[in-house]
């Protein structure tokens, strides 16, 4: 009797091995493609749409906290950051508040870091350089890199 309660055991432990790796079977595609969705190009060109290179800009996001998040966006002639920003978010849900003023819109929240917390603020930078406009004035060409950073005002 021991002896088959061990092999029915092992018996049930085999039927959750093998279900494990149909399920892997299964739905292991659609787990890698999840990952490859992730692995974003960074060049400056993106991919061909129909005989016509697709220029990107490229937007980092510098939360403070170790990690740069880097994504690429179509830039069409006078897109603004405003928009490069909205279609990030749009794609990646990153998470996006921004407050209108007149002198233009400004962010106020991304990517889970509100301006204020710890004394700091949401800077950009356009290929290196702070930028004093506001996000829906500074026009952006293909190939420009913006940069948002959480830190110490530098104003």
């Amino acid at each position: 009797m021991n002896k088959n309660h061990f092999t029915g055991k092992l018996l049930i432990l085999f039927l959750f091995f093998v279900a494990g790796l149909v399920t892997i079977g299964l739905y292991g595609d659609k787990v890698e493609k999840d990952i490859v969705r992730l692995n974003i190009s960074y060049n400056q060109y993106g991919p061909k749409v129909a005989g016509v290179a697709v220029e990107n800009v490229t937007v980092l996001i510098d939360r403070g906290l170790g990690t740069i998040l880097k994504f690429d966006v179509e830039a069409k002639d006078n897109t603004n950051v405003l928009s490069a920003l909205k279609k990030v978010n749009t794609q990646y849900n990153i998470g996006l508040e921004t407050k209108k003023y007149d002198t233009g819109e400004l962010v106020t929240n991304l990517a889970g870091q509100k301006n204020g917390d710890g004394g700091k603020y949401w800077i950009y930078y356009i290929n290196g350089q702070a930028s004093v406009n506001a996000i829906d004035k500074q026009i952006i060409k293909p190939g420009d890199q913006v940069e948002f950073k959480f830190e110490k005002s530098i104003f």
